[in-house]
């Protein structure tokens, strides 16, 4: 028997979004604030308008690229979107002193850098892993933490050393030479193309439909949860783009050296990474929803900290406490969509929830800029958004159980629970109100 190639895959996904754009175009965003605006005499909020820009990309794109991953293919699309992004990144060591020249470049590496956001991947993990999808989900995303854990520390080194000109090379050619390759070599999109089965297992023809259960897209746009988790996700992108960009100009306010921001800024990527594993892992024992509410609660408590004034260990230990919960969020997403909508149409629906968060994020990223440019601190900024977070619990609450998906081959529309399905191969799937979605069953 062939060794599950699954792992190599999870592998191969967990380095490429260590080196994609959640990290690349967005986590290292805030170590550039401070030298550009040295260089060119920008504030801090003019700066940040780059990163709403990015995110009305995003809002844009993502749906896009959605499309393109559920017609044509994973590989078609994030192989291409690799090189091209890492050119994008690579032409920010170019910038002169034209403020319109930089937002235009920071929207291309968002645009020719789509194919790289977690839909991508994930869309290849959930292929590949059923039974312990959360915690494969969450291995594959602490890529995310990983790279947002050293990339902070290595990026301040060499602008230290050689200038933010060579830290934008350097970012651009750990795209083009690592992840690349990487990527290219060892990511398969389905288990079925090298004759292997979801988590190594063989299953029925009927097991195997269950597992490819969803609803199409325009089925989707009518279930409720699909509104819920539209209207929570841009509330936690507002917190994470917030603090993500201007993490180290906030703690060198403090009286922070650059080279301890930077510390903090890795911090946050060490807690992503425990944030999205131990997510994952508890969404496969437990009701997702009930983790999310629970996992949002770091970051509500660590804003209010930040907001109260903390400095010193206190301000580090609320970063742990926000990275937490940022980590976990884009599990949540990954997680939510797989099992409330499905797989069929996985990457519109991802790609629509990524688009929302995009809105809070483009918003959050500016606001926070803006009100320090205007009023000296974050704290008022801080406040708001330790609202803001506190209020998205409400629309996660409200997901009740998971939905009965429809098998392949059968009607898309919803189904009352309780009652039986055929799909086309004849089979007959009779839908149950227990929360977990494989608990269809064969009658």
């Amino acid at each position: 028997m062939k060794p599950f190639y699954g792992w190599r895959v999870l592998g191969a996904a967990t380095v490429g979004l260590a080196l994609g754009y959640s990290n690349i175009g967005m986590v290292s965003f805030g170590l550039f604030i401070l030298p550009l605006s040295a260089a060119f005499g920008w504030g801090r909020g003019d700066i940040s308008v780059a990163m709403l820009l990015m995110n009305c990309a995003i809002i844009v794109m993502a749906p896009i690229a959605g499309v393109l991953i559920d017609r044509v293919g994973v590989r078609r699309v994030l192989l291409p979107s690799i090189v091209l992004f890492s050119l994008a990144v690579g032409a920010l060591s170019f910038l002169d002193g034209d403020i319109s020249t930089f937002y235009l470049t920071y929207t291309f590496v968002t645009i020719l850098g789509i194919g790289t956001i977690p839909a991508t991947y994930t869309r290849v993990v959930i292929a590949w892993f059923d039974r312990k999808r959360g915690l494969a989900i969450g291995i594959a995303m602490a890529g995310i933490g990983i790279g947002a854990a050293l990339i902070p520390l290595a990026l301040q080194y060499i602008i230290a050393s050689y200038g933010w000109r060579a830290g934008y090379s350097a970012l651009a050619g750990l795209v083009l030479f690592v992840s690349l390759p990487v990527v290219t070599l060892f990511l398969r999109e389905r288990p079925d193309d090298l004759g292997q089965a979801a988590d190594g297992v063989a299953v029925s023809p009927e097991q195997a439909s269950i597992q490819a259960a969803g609803f199409e897209f325009s089925a989707c746009l009518r279930q409720r949860s699909f509104w819920l988790m539209a209207a929570g996700f841009p509330l936690l992108g507002l917190f994470t783009s917030a603090v993500i960009a201007h993490l180290v100009p906030l703690l060198q306010d403090r009286n922070v050296s650059p080279g301890l921001a930077a510390l903090g800024a890795s911090l946050l990527g060490v807690s992503l990474i425990a944030g999205r594993i131990v997510c994952g892992g508890l969404m496969d024992r437990f009701f997702a929803p009930r983790v999310v509410i629970a996992f949002l609660l770091g970051p509500i408590v660590g804003l209010g900290m930040l907001a109260s004034g903390a400095s010193g260990a206190v301000a580090f230990g609320a970063v742990l406490l926000i990275g937490l919960g940022i980590g976990a969020e884009l599990d949540f997403m990954s997680y939510l969509v797989s099992r409330y909508l499905g797989p069929r149409a996985y990457g519109r629906t991802y790609g629509s929830m990524y688009a929302a968060f995009a809105v809070g994020a483009g918003i959050g990223s500016i606001f926070m800029g803006y009100v320090q440019q205007r009023t000296g601190t974050y704290d008022a900024a801080l406040w708001t958004l330790c609202l803001t977070t506190l209020l998205s619990l409400l629309p996660f609450g409200l997901l009740g159980p998971y939905p009965a998906l429809p098998a392949p081959g059968v009607s898309s529309k919803p189904v009352p629970l309780g009652v039986s399905q055929t799909s086309s191969n004849g089979v007959t799937y009779r839908h149950s109100s227990v929360h977990r979605p494989d608990t269809e069953q064969r009658t």
